[in-house]
């Protein structure tokens, strides 16, 4: 499976400028990115793809819950995705 982590990107609708066009070439199946700190993750069916933004797990930032998430390729298919809440930003 071909993964791209990268830093920003937008998202399925509205991606940056040449991202569509390197996620089709390059046969890109599972994007991470994350410069919004959102916690997205959204099908692209037109690219058949997955797109995830984990959100932050850091303390830096203005979020109020710090996320991640975990899942599984197997045998090129995407499986068990979690959304892990790490909690409140620090006090």
């Amino acid at each position: 499976m071909r993964v791209w982590l990268t830093h920003i990107a937008g998202y399925p609708g509205r991606y940056a400028p040449g991202v569509k066009r390197i996620l089709r070439e390059e046969g890109i199946k599972l994007m991470v990115c994350g410069h919004s700190h959102i916690l997205k993750v959204i099908p692209d069916h037109e690219l058949q793809m997955l797109h995830a933004n984990p959100g932050a797990a850091g303390y830096h930032g203005w979020q109020k819950v710090r996320t991640l998430i975990r899942l599984v390729v197997d045998d090129g298919q995407i499986k068990n995705l979690d959304v892990i809440e790490l909690g409140k930003e620090k006090l």
